[in-house]
């Protein structure tokens, strides 16, 4: 009977730890609730008064120092904010300097201390302080940033040294890069492909003075979605170098490079051991409406590999009128082409996509070429 009683207060006993225990955590979470929701108050208002602020001087083009700002208002995260925010909506040489003024006169020391802070958030906003400044001085910061520990606190770092548009941090982003797994090369290439011309040429330097097959693909990666940096000259040593990366990128630059020798290489290329290669070359006359590459589209259509097929037929599809009535001649009797042809031709659209249509048409060139100088 007494063990039988004892049972029961121990059960009693774990009965009320654990509604303690339940009232406990009940607390605080309502308490960091509380918390939380007053600094996100408090917050707001900081940032709706120093908005306000900077914009009646930016109205007025009012003077300023170290004291028109005060103190309380200066916290970092909150000050690259909305500089960030301002940024894509002012320019100015007024907005500029004030804007240099708040990130390096102002919070200048805040931001060496966030730099090196174990936490990388603070580190995030200390690199992207800097990169708004767009200060050379800061360039060995930046860059030094990109072997950090933390990926998002690399992609930072490269969204802020591409800023500064010069030779050594364009270098430093490909070849950070470069050292990174596939899927995050991708942070890296939106920066660089979302750059502007001076970088753009920056990088043209670097391909046509970079001999090793990794960081040609890096640099190929990018100007090959542009047109009016490369020409055939460039990667000519691309498609005899052996390298499939470095061949797969000189094919997609193709389509950026509007001449009878891209078309000729095309054809070449549809001969190509890589399936890769003969799928891109046939994608490649697609988007450039090549009418003049039907032979070698419809041989394509019949190729060992589905996906080669694939971009034939769709490439086909592209041409309009005649390349579906090429789709439609194939016979049944050749099962795998003409399956794939019956696929493309059920689509309500190209799978090519309207808006990766080029301006010009192939055609355009023999057209040229042909016509006589008096009538150009």
């Amino acid at each position: 009977m007494t063990r039988y009683l004892y049972q029961i207060h121990v059960i009693e006993a774990m009965l009320v730890i654990e509604i303690i225990l339940i009232i406990i955590a009940v607390a605080i979470s309502i308490l960091a609730q509380y918390f939380l929701q007053r600094e996100e108050k408090r917050a707001k208002k900081i940032t709706a008064e120093l908005k306000n602020t900077l914009i009646d001087m930016i109205n007025t083009e009012a003077p300023y120092d170290i004291h028109t700002f005060p103190k309380k208002n200066l916290h970092l995260p909150y000050v690259v904010k909305l500089v960030y925010e301002l940024d894509t909506k002012i320019r100015g040489d007024y907005w500029d300097k004030l804007k240099y003024f708040i990130l390096v006169v102002l919070v200048k020391d805040q931001v060496y201390y966030y730099l090196e802070s174990k936490n990388w958030h603070k580190r995030g906003f200390a690199l992207q302080a800097l990169g708004l400044t767009q200060t050379i001085s800061h360039e060995v910061r930046i860059l030094k940033m990109l072997r950090d520990r933390a990926p998002v606190i690399r992609f930072n770092a490269a969204a802020s040294g591409i800023r500064l548009k010069t030779r050594q941090s364009t270098d430093a982003i490909i070849n950070a890069m470069n050292r990174e797994t596939p899927f995050a090369r991708y942070s890296y290439r939106d920066v660089l492909i979302r750059a502007d011309d001076a970088t753009y040429r920056l990088l043209h330097e670097r391909l046509r003075e970079e001999k090793g097959d990794d960081l040609r693909v890096c640099c190929l990666e990018i100007l090959s979605q542009k047109m009016g940096y490369l020409t055939l000259q460039d990667i000519e040593s691309d498609f005899t170098c052996g390298h499939l990366g470095r061949l797969w990128w000189a094919t997609r630059a193709l389509e950026n490079i509007p001449c009878p020798e891209s078309l000729q290489k095309l054809r070449e290329l549809t001969s190509s051991e890589h399936w890769q290669i003969r799928a891109l070359a046939a994608r490649n006359m697609g988007v450039l409406v090549c009418r003049d590459c039907k032979e070698e589209l419809t041989r394509l259509v019949e190729d060992g590999h589905w996906y080669v097929r694939l971009s034939a037929a769709l490439a086909l599809k592209n041409l309009g009128k005649e390349g579906k009535e090429i789709l439609n001649s194939i016979p049944e009797e050749k099962k795998e082409a003409h399956q794939v042809c019956s696929y493309v031709l059920r689509l309500p659209t190209s799978s090519l996509g309207k808006e990766i249509m080029k301006w010009f048409d192939a055609n355009y060139f023999r057209k040229v070429e042909s016509e006589p100088a008096d009538s150009q």
